[in-house]
């Protein structure tokens, strides 16, 4: 089906209170319609939505959620689900909080099968569907279910306990033998990756179907899948029934059986980013590596010419303008690559060349530096030692 501009509206409204720039609505309302569309086909499973920030990826992501919900088949409708994936335990909350006030104030119609006629959302959306670890969820009714990144990771301790409760989370007897005999197969230290793969892959067996699954900041997944990235992408790849047969070639020489039971659990996949890539177009494959076991980048020779020939059938990519009164060139508009000016040198002044900024008192000097010391202190202190600290980037580097 194709869901015209004017079908959509009577479905949802991006700016019902007038509150936020009509232009950025009317974009976003158009990307919605666009994405939309595009998944509707087929043979499209998935879409890369890489917007600048501030152009609002979430509701976005959220509209285009509510029109595959809503146009899923009958028999769906019941059990859909929506599966989220966030770099952070903060966000989880967030996306909560977004999706309930996207129904509530955005999404119109009081379907039932979205929207229920109290205006809440008919899957189930609170805080009891933030899934801290990896773990099974119930497939009986429509729901919203938000994982983090370092759900993925399975953190070890010194004791087997971590063992013992992965195979708890295993709810079919079955499952649970093939994993407690692997933990009696993968005894040393190094083979502790083997256990992690194989509860992931025994997962894939027993999760639920995920009729739309949602990656945002999917560039954390740009190092792709094989024996030297991150625990984080072995394990998810391997539960979205990304089969890896070289690497896990001890896996399936003790568990043969297995081999088959394994399938794609995401019918389609939304990537959310700001940023998609950092050094080369391959990474947007790698990311796909991460979640769908069969795409069209999968086996490419040439991967930045394929990925750069079909850039624009799979990615929408929006940039944030400006528009200054007194410049004539463009009618004014300026993009972000235009207006915005790195200061490495210490500069204020919008030239290469331009002279470092000083200061002469020493006192001043003295506390300022102080002041980044104890910043950055605290952040090395924190517990979440991977804290983005590039918005401090103009600081000084002290060593204590």
């Amino acid at each position: 089906m194709i869901l015209s501009r004017e079908s959509a509206k009577h479905i949802i409204d991006l700016n019902p209170y007038n509150s936020i720039d009509k232009g950025i609505a009317d974009r976003q309302f158009e990307v919605i319609v666009k994405g939309f569309n595009f998944l509707m086909q087929e043979d499209s499973d998935f879409l890369y939505v890489a917007d600048e920030v501030g152009l609002g990826k979430t509701y976005v992501a959220l509209g285009i959620a509510s029109l595959l919900r809503h146009f899923s088949s009958s028999n769906r409708q019941s059990v859909y689900k929506d599966v989220i994936i966030v770099p952070k335990r903060n966000l989880q909350y967030k996306w909560i909080k977004e999706a309930n006030s996207f129904i509530l104030n955005n999404y119109k119609l009081e379907c039932n099968i979205v929207k229920s006629v109290l205006g809440s959302t008919v899957g189930d959306c609170s805080d009891s569907n933030i899934h801290h670890y990896l773990d099974l969820f119930n497939e009986d009714y429509p729901s919203y279910e938000i994982y983090r990144n370092s759900s993925f990771s399975i953190a070890t301790t010194e004791d087997k306990k971590w063992e013992l409760d992965l195979e708890n989370r295993l709810q079919s007897d079955e499952l649970k033998t093939i994993f407690k005999e692997a933990r009696g197969i993968y005894r040393k230290g190094a083979d502790k990756i083997y256990l992690k793969r194989l509860f992931a892959y025994l997962l894939n067996i027993e999760f639920p179907e995920i009729d739309l699954l949602i990656v945002d900041e999917a560039h954390h997944y740009k190092h792709g899948v094989g024996n030297d990235v991150s625990y984080r992408n072995q394990v998810v790849s391997r539960l979205m029934g990304v089969l890896q047969e070289e690497d896990d070639e001890q896996i399936f020489s003790h568990f043969p059986e297995l081999k088959s039971r394994i399938k794609k659990k995401a019918k389609k996949v939304i990537f959310l980013s700001a940023t998609p890539i950092d050094n080369g177009l391959y990474e947007l494959k790698n990311q796909l590596d991460c979640f769908i076991p069969s795409h069209r980048f999968k086996n490419s020779e040439n991967i930045n010419d394929d990925v750069k020939e079909a850039l624009n059938t799979f990615m929408i990519r929006g940039l944030m303008n400006i528009k200054l009164e007194h410049e004539e060139d463009n009618n004014g508009i300026v993009s972000r690559n235009m207006y915005r000016h790195e200061h490495r040198n210490g500069n204020v002044v919008k030239k290469i060349d331009a002279k470092p900024q000083y200061i002469e008192d020493d006192l001043e000097s003295m506390i300022i530096g102080l002041m980044q010391f104890k910043t950055l202190q605290h952040f090395n202190e924190s517990n979440n030692k991977s804290f983005e600290i590039g918005m401090l980037a103009g600081f000084e580097t002290f060593n204590s």
